[in-house]
């Protein structure tokens, strides 16, 4: 029977478990999060559920690039942020062990029930389920950081010009209709603008889906090819953990490891993780009155 089940946990390590988490976080959210007076406690809602989402449906895409796994998220407040990594981390821990290792298989399957005693005993330690959680933590940080600051700007400069092609184009249909000496009142000029889409006054929360998915891919790669050093120790952390940083630097081709290894994949998964997240956080952010951007909050 425990055989069955340590097979089990190997090919889905936490993913029940997330599924009903996030089943649970998502009917709050639905529910109760929409009457919520402040904007600030809304965005950290759907950022909440667009994490876990995210989270669930890369999961098997993750699987094949476990060195480059990296969390990718965003909350709009310090203590959503604090929330999730106490939450997820020790699915993380578990599932890039369960995913490496094969001591515990190796003990378990040689019947040698002594060490397999200790090992049990030591894994379920409540806190080796938080080893190794520093690394992360500031790989998380440092990516959340570049990830949504990046997506904003990118986001912003994307819009910005594509309203200057349509003004640009605007003002060429006016400065044709008076070449041709027709009359322009206000209302005449109201719906010529509206018919270029130029839209006076506050932003629109709503977002053009293909810019966002421009600057989610874009902010993704980015992000994850600055974190990847970062990345690398942390990972390396999680399954070994006696693994020394300083040692580490001394082994030759670590330079290498760090900056350039697995950074195709990582970029990759990064990129298109970014993609799921912003798209569904935005069509979460629509119901909750914020845009995604905090451009007026």
């Amino acid at each position: 029977m425990t055989h069955v089940i340590i097979q089990h946990l190997r090919s889905k390590p936490g993913y029940i478990s997330s599924i009903g988490f996030f089943t649970c976080v998502m009917g709050f959210n639905f529910y109760y999060a929409p009457k919520i007076e402040n904007p600030q406690t809304r965005y950290a809602c759907a950022g909440v559920s667009a994490t876990l989402f995210q989270e669930i449906l890369m999961h098997s895409i993750d699987t094949l690039n476990m060195k480059a796994k990296a969390l990718d998220a965003f909350f709009s407040s310090i203590i959503a942020e604090l929330v999730s990594l106490v939450f997820y981390y020790p699915f993380d821990l578990i599932k890039t062990r369960i995913g490496t290792l094969d001591a515990f298989m190796k003990i378990y399957n040689e019947k040698q029930y002594q060490e397999y005693g200790k090992f049990l005993q030591s894994s379920l330690k409540f806190t080796n389920f938080f080893k190794g959680m520093f690394l992360y933590s500031l790989t998380y940080a440092t990516y959340v950081a570049f990830s949504f600051s990046l997506f904003e700007s990118f986001l912003l400069s994307i819009e910005n010009f594509r309203e200057e092609l349509r003004l640009k184009k605007l003002q060429d249909k006016i400065k044709n209709l008076k070449d041709q000496n027709q009359t322009l009142d206000e209302e005449y000029l109201i719906k010529l603008k509206e018919e270029y889409g130029i839209i006076e006054g506050k932003k629109s929360i709503e977002h053009s889906r293909v810019d966002i998915v421009l600057a989610s891919f874009t902010s993704g790669c980015i992000a994850g090819l600055i974190t990847n050093p970062i990345e690398y120790l942390a990972v390396k952390k999680q399954i070994d953990e006696n693994f020394s940083i300083k040692k580490a630097f001394q082994r030759k081709g670590i330079v290498y490891d760090m900056l350039v290894r697995g950074n195709l994949l990582r970029c990759t998964y990064n990129g298109l993780s970014s993609i799921t997240f912003f798209l569904f956080f935005q069509e979460l952010c629509l119901p909750m009155n914020v845009d995604i951007t905090m451009y007026d909050e």
